[in-house]
């Protein structure tokens, strides 16, 4: 049962978090041109929240059905479906779950993200958040131009190397065989994250299976 204690009590988590997050970000570390890592992302007990939540929930959509529009048949990809799964929480959940709390939290850091990028036309366009099975890859890409800045946070641990790579756009002798020269890795580790500029030499991906690795990524256009 939801009442006004629950209403009151979410909504100062929810500023509390967006001004921890936003706190973050000032405390940036550009990493290459196009991406910059952020560090104690998201307070303690919400990120505990969110992890209990994602142990719990039932409602999943899987998401390679998208992700194979944008994506050949490669050796990280069968049938132009990424190997292993990535599944994404379905949006039908309760105004007080985790997952609806920070879809209002990142739409909060709309400014946080105009001021970074001195872009005033910046808008929050979306959440969602992601748990990726062992089997999962997703080859060097750059995001669709629907998306002009993206932050992903890290909500568990796993091996370092299998946080999202940055590459040398120009240094791509095949795309097929993946062989471009990594700038930075971001290692995945929980609580890290990192902010994306997406334009044509944004190319990012994570090539290393093994790992369930869970996530929140969050898109502003």
């Amino acid at each position: 049962m939801i009442t006004d204690e629950t209403v009151l009590t979410n909504f100062v988590d929810l500023q509390f978090t967006a001004k921890w997050i936003a706190n973050s970000i000032r405390n940036r570390q550009q990493v290459c041109d196009f991406c910059w890592t952020i560090d104690n992302v998201l307070p303690p007990n919400i990120l505990n929240r969110i992890n209990y939540f994602l142990d719990s929930n039932d409602k999943w959509i899987d998401e390679r059905p998208f992700e194979a529009k944008q994506q050949g048949a490669t050796s990280y990809s069968v049938n132009g479906i990424p190997k292993g799964r990535r599944r994404a929480v379905h949006w039908d959940q309760p105004d007080t779950s985790p997952n609806r709390q920070m879809h209002f939290v990142f739409q909060q850091l709309a400014p946080v993200i105009r001021g970074m990028f001195k872009d005033q036309d910046t808008e929050f366009q979306g959440s969602t958040m992601w748990e990726d099975s062992p089997e999962y890859t997703i080859i060097p890409h750059v995001d669709n131009d629907s998306i002009n800045y993206a932050i992903q946070i890290y909500l568990n641990d796993a091996d370092l190397d299998c946080g999202t790579c940055m590459y040398n756009a120009f240094s791509f002798n095949n795309i097929d065989t993946f062989d471009g020269e990594v700038i930075y890795q971001v290692p995945f580790k929980k609580n890290i994250g990192y902010i994306l500029k997406n334009g044509a030499n944004s190319w990012h991906g994570m090539t290393k299976p093994g790992n369930t690795r869970r996530s929140v990524y969050a898109r502003y256009t």
